[in-house]
């Protein structure tokens, strides 16, 4: 979760090879994905990559809910404003726009 907050894809490919969970979801509710997906990109980060990495693994709650605010990957992409993660999570994921 925190190698996909920092936006790091390097580390979450690593992560995921070794077996981290990436269904795994805090007290909140949020899941990888949701932390892939709620930051804006800064230097450094590659949000994107993080998110196409967890999509890839094929394992990941796309149309998840986060528990206080019911904020899913796609709603957390649209208020970073990110039109990449919007279109990567459409397109490449098949995020669910009607939530």
């Amino acid at each position: 979760m925190e190698a996909c907050a920092a936006g790091r894809p390097e580390m979450v490919s690593m992560l995921l090879a070794r077996g981290a969970d990436p269904t795994a979801v805090s007290k909140v509710g949020n899941t990888a994905l949701i932390a892939a997906s709620e930051w804006e990109e800064d230097e450094g980060t590659d949000y994107v990559a993080v998110v196409r990495v967890l999509l890839k693994d094929g394992r990941v709650p796309v149309n998840a809910r986060t528990h206080d605010y019911g904020a899913t990957a796609l709603s957390c992409a649209c208020s970073a404003v990110d039109t990449e993660r919007v279109r990567v999570l459409l397109l490449e994921g098949g995020a669910d726009h009607t939530i």
